[in-house]
């Protein structure tokens, strides 16, 4: 896990998450085909790539702008940290 992923994401930009990356142990980790694509290797690359729609580009970036706000932004991220504490 690097923290290069989720201040992208900040951005809306969807992460392209290979196998040897782990993006698991946030309290609230991002789903896989909701906030970010994984590729296996980079042969089908293109292939994964080419088969998102527009629509489907600009959900997925929105999704991780939205992500990011309310798990990484400070004003929510303490509020998020002490909800899963106190209430999980």
């Amino acid at each position: 896990k690097c923290h290069r992923e989720v201040e992208l994401m900040a951005l809306g930009v969807v992460p392209i998450i290979t196998s040897e990356v782990s993006i698991k142990s946030y309290m609230e980790p991002p789903k896989e085909n909701i906030h970010y694509i994984v590729c296996k290797n980079p042969d089908n690359l293109k292939n994964i790539l080419s088969n998102i729609s527009q629509d489907k580009w600009e959900k997925l970036s929105k999704n991780c702008y939205d992500w990011y706000k309310q798990n990484v932004y400070s004003k929510n991220s303490l509020k998020m940290f002490l909800t899963k504490i106190f209430y999980n």
